[in-house]
């Protein structure tokens, strides 16, 4: 039997996204074969992510559904929290306009505002994301300190400039948002990503929204990994970008960006899984163009680490491929001018000694 991956649901997870995602009978049949035995409220995190479409769907269908109130509960309070955060993000915003810094509306924030997910309540979202400038990132960060604070597990955000492609924060009441200076956790040039990206405005503040083929292209890359929240959310993000947008999606570009940023494998595999298991109508010339691409031993080393779950071997891959893709890619980014300086950044120690202790810990299973 074919090894099924980490960021790929099991059968169980796949009945539960057609409940969400499929029409008519479909639909329904999957949520009785889902529920079959099942109590309701013992769903876990992973579940919640789609629970929302699935009320949408269950209401449609069968409006008696005796499971309708429960979902009905989970709906409303996904679309109560996402104002929250649609209204924390718009002061972000305003914070981010007084200090002259540009911005582009990310992942969950971006289909609401742009209306590819139309409906408030259907899509649960943890933070408000958004992106500034690469080098603009000190400032967004010194700005966001007028109503912000950084994440209390992750206090020192300037630090992150150099090692990562976003910082969380949190204002008064809890509530997240995520600071990106990078679209993409496997970071590379966004130069073509604003310059494709379109004005919007958000409770009178302006952004930019990413165009809907660069939305799905960070669909795939975010959510074809292994990942401690499961891999539910970001196939039905991009199938719901998909259908909003049949025939407004340029698949020479996706291709061309997924080779151009050395992620056709990543790119390749999310969407033939999307359209083998859900239809998903992307071309096979999509498909060969990204399979024929040649692909070097050190991308395939680290695909297959981000298939895997974490593991401190799994961390120093991905680390590694950080600088080594900033340095061929993006050779003017802020960054470390060796690996180890990278990584002694990134654990916060405060010499070369400390380092070596830590990576030692580390890499014995005793470290963080």
């Amino acid at each position: 039997m074919a090894k099924r991956w980490s960021w790929i649901p099991d059968a169980e997870q796949e009945l539960l996204l057609r409940a969400a995602l499929d029409e008519g009978p479909e639909a329904l049949s999957a949520w009785r074969r889902w529920r079959r035995g099942r109590p309701l409220a013992s769903i876990d995190n992973v579940g919640h992510q789609v629970l929302p479409l699935v009320y949408r769907n269950l209401s449609a269908l069968e409006p008696e559904n005796p499971d309708l109130g429960l979902l009905r509960g989970v709906y409303r309070y996904t679309w109560s929290r996402n104002k929250l955060l649609m209204h924390m993000g718009s002061r972000a915003l305003g914070l981010f306009e007084e200090a002259g810094i540009e911005t582009v509306l990310i992942k969950g924030a971006a289909m609401l505002a742009t209306g590819i997910q139309p409906d408030a309540g259907a899509r649960p979202m943890t933070d408000f994301d958004v992106m500034v400038p690469n080098s603009r990132a000190h400032d967004a960060i010194s700005a966001l300190e007028a109503g912000f604070s950084p994440h209390p597990d992750l206090p020192h955000p300037h630090r992150r400039v150099a090692v990562h492609h976003s910082a969380p924060f949190v204002d008064g009441a809890g509530n997240e948002l995520d600071l990106h200076w990078y679209a993409l956790n496997r970071s590379s040039p966004d130069d073509d990503f604003w310059a494709a990206s379109a004005p919007l405005e958000l409770a009178g503040r302006r952004a930019r929204a990413p165009d809907p083929t660069d939305q799905l292209l960070q669909c795939c890359v975010h959510g074809a990994v292994w990942s401690p929240s499961g891999p539910l959310r970001w196939i039905a993000d991009a199938i719901t970008i998909t259908r909003a947008c049949e025939g407004g999606l340029d698949w020479d570009r996706l291709a061309f960006q997924a080779e151009k940023r050395r992620l056709t494998l990543t790119v390749g595999e999310s969407l033939a899984y999307l359209r083998d298991t859900f239809g998903t109508p992307v071309p096979s010339t999509c498909l060969q163009t990204l399979r024929a691409t040649s692909v070097p031993l050190s991308e395939r080393a680290t695909r297959r680490a981000l298939r895997s779950q974490q593991t401190p071997v799994r961390m120093l891959v991905l680390h590694w491929d950080r600088y080594r893709r900033l340095k061929r890619l993006d050779p003017s980014a802020p960054r470390h001018p060796s690996f180890p300086a990278q990584m002694r950044s990134y654990w916060g120690d405060d010499n070369y000694a400390d380092f070596s202790r830590h990576a030692l810990r580390y890499l014995l299973g005793a470290g963080r």
